[in-house]
This record gives structure tokens, sequence and C-alpha cells, in this order.
């Protein structure tokens, strides 16, 4: 009737290895959103806004996920002919 759970240590590696990159995800997300709270200047010198001098945390957070749900850190990873 039911399904056995899955008990095989590959499996339960997978699930762990998942977790554990979410966690980082969020972490990475936190971390980002706090830098740009605390050193706004970069960024709105970067993109020629300049009647503000602050972020405010909500915004920063929409800022760092680009309007999305969650940071899609697929997007951010460069190759060395970007950087150049």
């Amino acid at each position: 009737m039911y399904a056995q759970p899955h008990t095989e240590p590959g499996f339960m590696a997978e699930i762990v290895a998942v977790h554990l990159y979410a966690q980082w995800e969020r972490y990475a997300e936190e971390r980002l959103t706090e830098a740009l709270v605390k050193h706004p200047s970069k960024f709105l010198d970067s993109n020629g806004i300049r009647r503000l001098k602050s972020i405010h945390k909500n915004p920063a957070l929409v800022l760092v996920r680009e309007g999305h749900r969650y940071v899609d850190f697929q997007i951010h990873r460069r190759t060395d002919s970007e950087e150049r």
C-alpha cells in the first residue's frame, strides 16, 4: 500500500546536501542584504541614484533577489571572460 521510506545511504546524503545548500543560499542572501544596507554608496553611485543616501532592509532584499522570491545564484556565476 504505502511506499517504504528511503533509507539508502546515497539517498540520505543527497537530501542532506540539498538542505545544506539551501541553508548556504539563505545565509548568502542575508549577508548580501546586510552588506547593501550597511554600505549602499557603491550601489547608489554605480546606478546613478543621487537622492538616496541609504537603503532599508526590505528594498535591499528585493534588489538582492532581483524581484524574485529567492536569489538565483546560477545567474551570478561569472566566467573569466566576463570578468575582464
